[in-house]
């Protein structure tokens, strides 16, 4: 029985030129951890595994086991900000903000090269990037009545 593990982190898609190879016959533990997941990246990695190392080429895939360490609470990428729009979050300002003193809480409209937008009370507040911190989503028992 043979166990293989490795990080499949640096995949922006799994295709079958990236997938590490798997050759010969024999009991297979298949395990893999996806860095900064979103959605459903988790089952997109499954499937291309399955796909590409398939019964038929005498592989025997006892456990696949397909992980990751959950997303971060901080948005920091272009592609966290646009999945987690209308989320809650709480916006930290690097200096005392004039109207909202260290941090404003509300639900997350956007973010682009200039500015973040927060929706709260129905108002939305656009703030300088440069003038933000960070960016960090709220526990739902928290954001639950933003």
């Amino acid at each position: 029985m043979e166990s293989s593990s490795w990080d499949v982190s640096s995949w922006t898609s799994p295709s079958e030129s990236s997938l590490p190879s798997m050759t010969g016959s024999g009991t297979y533990f298949v395990s893999c951890s996806v860095e900064m997941p979103l959605s459903d990246d988790c089952e997109k990695v499954t499937k291309a595994l399955l796909a590409d190392h398939s019964w038929e080429n005498g592989l025997d895939i006892q456990s696949l086991e397909v992980s990751s360490p959950g997303v971060n609470d901080v948005l920091e990428h272009d592609r966290a900000f646009e999945a987690f729009r209308s989320f809650p979050v709480v916006v930290t300002f690097k200096e005392p903000h004039p109207t909202h003193g260290l941090n404003l809480q509300g639900n997350l409209v956007d973010r682009d090269e200039t500015f973040v937008r927060v929706r709260r009370g129905g108002r939305v507040f656009k703030l300088e990037r440069a003038s933000v911190q960070e960016v960090r989503l709220v526990p739902a028992e928290d954001g639950d009545n933003l």
